[in-house]
């Protein structure tokens, strides 16, 4: 998510420097909110996946 928001605001500063008369930050909030709530829904099954995994992990000491 970090690596994202980092890449994408970057390249936004970047156009915003290219072409000032465009308002490109009135057009990239929603865009960023949009495509940072992706990355995050498809990255969820993963972060699960690993939760799951590490959990059985810990309980396997207890029994």
């Amino acid at each position: 998510m970090i690596v994202f928001s980092v890449v994408f605001n970057i390249a936004v500063g970047l156009i915003g420097r290219l072409m000032p008369q465009f308002q490109i930050f009135f057009a990239a909030t929603p865009l960023s909110v949009l495509l940072g709530l992706s990355v995050l829904m498809l990255s969820i099954g993963l972060i699960g996946m690993v939760w799951l995994q590490r959990y059985q992990m810990f309980m396997q000491q207890f029994s």
